[in-house]
């Protein structure tokens, strides 16, 4: 489990070695070396990981390749941002699923490849959800459940797709 609960005023950041914005020059660099997308991966949450224990909340991610990605897990993520990531939201790893929710909005959740939920198993997702792919899906064995609202509707689109979620994909 991780706890990394920030303030509205005074946040938690994950960003690169590189970014002398947040913590100074940490490599000591000066301006010779300038962060950039992927200079670090990001933190992946594993099935195994403790989700009622896990708590992010006013975290900022920079410069990471993926800096959120879920294998079959369901943090809490609450006041989340991203900025110069290679993908800025959720990304979900591809393999079966056999329990989540997704509940998180704010960012969007994408589809690293072919999500499966398991036969035997229930997939939840909150209103106001947006799950995005790029040449693959979702695929239930079991049952989805995914109740929108008329203000809060769930949407399944494309990752390149700006209107629904920004610009995921930074293209």
């Amino acid at each position: 489990s991780i706890t990394a609960i920030g303030e509205a005023d005074n946040g938690i950041v994950f960003t690169a070695l590189a970014d002398d914005e947040y913590g100074g020059d940490t490599d000591n660099s000066g301006d010779t070396v300038i962060p950039k997308a992927g200079d670090w991966g990001g933190i992946t949450f594993r099935d195994s990981s403790r989700d009622d224990k896990t708590v992010l909340d006013y975290v900022l991610f920079r410069y990471a390749n993926n800096p959120v990605m879920l294998e079959q897990a369901a943090p809490g993520l609450t006041h989340i941002a991203m900025e110069q990531n290679g993908r800025n939201g959720y990304g979900l790893v591809s393999g079966t699923w056999t329990t989540n929710q997704w509940q998180n909005t704010g960012l969007p959740y994408y589809l690293t490849g072919q999500v499966s939920v398991d036969e035997r198993s229930v997939l939840t997702i909150a209103p106001g959800v947006v799950v995005k792919g790029a040449g693959n899906g979702l695929y239930v064995s079991g049952a989805l459940e995914a109740r929108g609202t008329a203000s809060q509707p769930i949407v399944f689109t494309a990752l390149a797709d700006d209107e629904y979620g920004g610009d995921t994909d930074n293209s």
